[in-house]
């Protein structure tokens, strides 16, 4: 499917045009077109996953419940960050994008891990934070899938733990690490010292 605006990110549209929940296309769409504004930095997301609740057509009970009456509204959890689905709980149709790995327009610093995401936005935002339509970047998806990560087994008949609803975008390569810049405090010198964190890119 094509986002033309983010009332395009409704469930049933997209698992109308998701045949056998491939969810490839709109994965490239979320890289190229979608980003998140927090007033001084733009995010761009590069590793994603899909988590779709609708009680009739797709049933994933590792979804966050969640209530949005538009679709593009930030959702944070104890996992960390999602960009929503249009959501209704009374509805039994909700869900959203898992940001896992982000890279930052500004100066091209990517951040991966979905909480290193989730406090990087919030950390860093100076006003409330918005997703945004950006203008088409030219990127594609990796022509493999993958496993979301850590979830738990809900039962043998749990038919989504395994399903392959993480994308990476084709220049993150698959096996590397994501570098990250940080802080620790060293408290018998009372100073501030940098370090280094990674997110490795994996399976």
């Amino acid at each position: 499917m094509e986002i033309k605006s983010l009332e395009d990110l409704e469930i049933s549209k997209i698992l109308e045009t998701a045949t056998d929940f491939n969810f490839k296309p709109l994965a490239e769409e979320i890289m190229n077109k979608i980003c998140i504004f927090n007033g001084k930095y733009t995010y761009h997301p590069i590793e994603i996953e899909f988590y779709i609740y609708d009680k009739n057509n797709h049933p994933d009970t590792h979804v966050y419940p969640r209530e949005a009456e538009k679709a593009g509204k930030l959702f944070f959890h104890l996992s960390g960050m999602d960009i929503c689905f249009k959501s209704s709980l009374n509805d039994g149709c909700f869900g959203g994008i898992l940001i896992r790995a982000l890279e930052r327009e500004e100066d091209k610093q990517q951040f991966g891990g979905p909480l290193t995401c989730k406090d990087e936005v919030l950390n860093t935002a100076i006003m409330k934070c918005l997703v945004m339509l950006c203008n088409n970047m030219g990127k594609k998806a990796s022509e493999d899938v993958y496993k979301r990560k850590g979830l738990e087994n809900k039962g043998e008949n749990d038919k989504f733990l395994n399903a392959s609803y993480r994308f990476f975008r084709e220049d993150v390569k698959f096996g590397t690490y994501i570098y990250m810049k940080d802080e620790t405090f060293d408290f018998n010198e009372k100073i501030k010292k940098p370090r280094k964190r990674s997110h490795k890119i994996e399976n």
